[in-house]
């Protein structure tokens, strides 16, 4: 698939070695539809009626998977919290000792409206090649009662809670940067690169200023 070269914000955190971090995207289905009409195309067909989470591979990363042709991934979902309470989803795609791992706040309304859709089966997952046009698809490749656990707590909306979330984020990145931190499919399966998009708590960090 091509994509132009879009407008919306890129923001590398780490780059170098063998992990990378960026920002993910979480969109609509109006706002893909709006993203395409301003290119002039039609939404693909993949893509219609469907939320889309995006996440942009480092070059060799993305050529490395893209050489893989039809393979499918081996995804795994896993949970961690902070001392403070801040419950985070990760989202991890195994594929030729390569990981892309989702980091997704369930603290933040907005991405967990995000993880509803994606219970629902409707979001696709989208992967752009770093400064390139070039992306491709995949499905929810997994069972998706392993996000029913997700769900065990609401969202705060206490701006001091949140706060204080936001306050440990940087730790658990670190963390999730870190290239055991999920093994592969099999105990010998290698991980040898990871990429790592944080989807950000955009709305969480509205209500924190708002409460100052």
């Amino acid at each position: 698939m091509k994509l132009h070269q879009t407008a919306r914000d890129r923001f590398t955190l780490s780059s170098g070695g063998p992990t990378s971090v960026s920002y993910a995207l979480l969109t609509r289905p109006q706002e893909v539809t709006e993203y395409f009409t301003t290119l002039g195309h039609e939404v693909p067909e993949i893509l219609r009626n469907s939320w889309v989470l995006w996440a942009e591979l480092p070059e060799a990363l993305f050529d490395h998977w893209m050489a893989c042709g039809q393979e499918k991934p081996f995804t795994a979902v896993s949970y961690c919290r902070t001392s403070s309470g801040a419950n985070y989803l990760v989202l991890t795609h195994h594929l030729a000792s390569k990981q892309h791992r989702f980091l997704l706040p369930l603290w933040d309304e907005v991405v967990m409206a995000g993880v509803e859709t994606m219970r629902s089966g409707c979001l696709k997952f989208l992967f752009q090649r770093e400064d390139s046009r070039d992306a491709f698809v995949w499905d929810i490749g997994f069972d998706r009662n392993t996000l029913v656990p997700a769900f065990t707590k609401a969202p705060p909306t206490d701006p001091q809670v949140l706060s204080s979330f936001l306050g440990q984020m940087a730790g658990v990145i670190e963390s999730t940067m870190q290239l055991d931190a999920v093994p592969g499919h099999i105990e010998t399966d290698v991980v040898d690169e990871v990429a790592v998009s944080l989807l950000p708590p955009v709305d969480a960090v509205g209500r924190i200023f708002k409460g100052k």
